[in-house]
């Protein structure tokens, strides 16, 4: 599982009371590399209320430390430390349920490995018991009739 962490530019340009176009912009005029623009900044579509569609970027943390950083004296400190922690918390979230399904998927492939070695022990015995001791067992129990059957002497002869 590898799921991004992330904000998008709608909800970071509203919770920092910033004008969505102006933070388009920014992030249009970042001078980075091309491979950390990809990685932090993804660019995708949002509909709005008149039901157009409209771009946006969905920022990892750190694009949006990157960003916060081009945006200082118009933000709050405490924004800016509340998001750091609610990705810090996002983050330890998604380990968990990483680490729960990791621990599931174990537990289900042990149980899996389980039931099939005992299929396999079971296909065997069954064999066995087909070949050799069914048949063994039939003839001790016919011994066993045999020996119960009543002697009954033979009528006419002495």
């Amino acid at each position: 599982m590898n799921k991004k962490l992330t904000i998008s530019s709608l909800k970071f340009s509203k919770d920092f009371g910033l004008h969505h176009k102006n933070v388009l912009r920014t992030i249009r005029g970042f001078k980075c590399s091309k491979e950390f623009n990809e990685r932090n900044f993804e660019l995708v579509e949002y509909v709005d209320a008149k039901g157009e569609k409209r771009p946006m970027y969905e920022i990892t943390q750190q694009g949006f430390t990157f960003l916060i950083s081009r945006t200082s004296g118009r933000v709050n400190d405490q924004y800016v430390e509340m998001y750091i922690n609610a990705y810090e918390e996002m983050a330890q979230q998604l380990s968990h349920e990483e680490k729960s399904l990791h621990y599931q998927l174990n537990q289900f492939t042990l149980q899996y490995m389980y039931a099939e070695d005992g299929a396999s022990n079971a296909g065997r015995d069954l064999q066995y018991l087909g070949k050799k001791v069914k048949p063994e067992l039939r003839r001790k129990i016919q011994e066993l009739m045999d020996k119960i059957q009543l002697k009954l002497p033979l009528l006419g002869g002495t």
